[in-house]
């Protein structure tokens, strides 16, 4: 018995302590935002991505915004100057 309980406490010692898992980095921790619709009187829903990603997704929102506001209208160059 006594030899079981050395040989336990042996092994126990001789394996690698378990490593915490390390924390994701700022850039890559995950944000929800929560999403309503026009028009609708139920509770938005929630969108989760990560802080690089919603990055990405502002950029390519900031683009089609640039886009549909630069483009003319009515016949009108961008500035309202014909």
């Amino acid at each position: 018995m006594p030899t079981l309980i050395l040989l336990l406490l042996a092994v126990q010692m001789a394996s690698p302590a378990a490593q915490p898992t390390p924390a994701p980095a700022p850039a890559d921790r995950k944000v929800c935002r929560s999403e309503t619709t026009t028009g609708s009187i139920m509770p938005g829903k929630r969108t989760c991505h990560l802080r690089s990603e919603w990055a990405a997704i502002d950029a390519a929102n900031g683009r089609s915004v640039d886009t549909f506001r630069d483009r003319p209208q009515n016949g009108l160059r961008p500035g309202g100057v014909n």
